[in-house]
């Protein structure tokens, strides 16, 4: 999950990009989060994982700075799997 103020990321471009249950936007009053969950059909956790945080630490600055190509490549990978559908979005 990554959370940026709205003054960085639009609630509704960030809603565009919603795919089911692996990218979801929900909003408080000052803050757009969004939920990215990959594609590990089994869910599970892996504690220690040492590359979990660095695989995703340049995503946030990214968004941050106007960059919205994490959320479209996302959005492909979904396309391209057969995994797309529009909701989980709640703001």
């Amino acid at each position: 999950m990554l959370r940026l103020p709205r003054t960085l990321l639009d609630p509704e471009t960030a809603g565009r990009y919603c795919a089911g249950g692996q990218v979801s936007v929900s909003t408080t009053r000052e803050h757009v989060i969004l939920d990215l969950t990959g594609g590990d059909e089994a869910g599970e956790w892996v504690e220690g994982a040492e590359d979990s945080l660095s695989a995703i630490v340049g995503v946030r600055s990214e968004l941050a700075a106007g960059d919205l190509r994490p959320l479209y490549l996302t959005r492909l990978l979904r396309l391209a799997a057969g995994w797309w559908s529009r909701g989980s979005c709640r703001f």
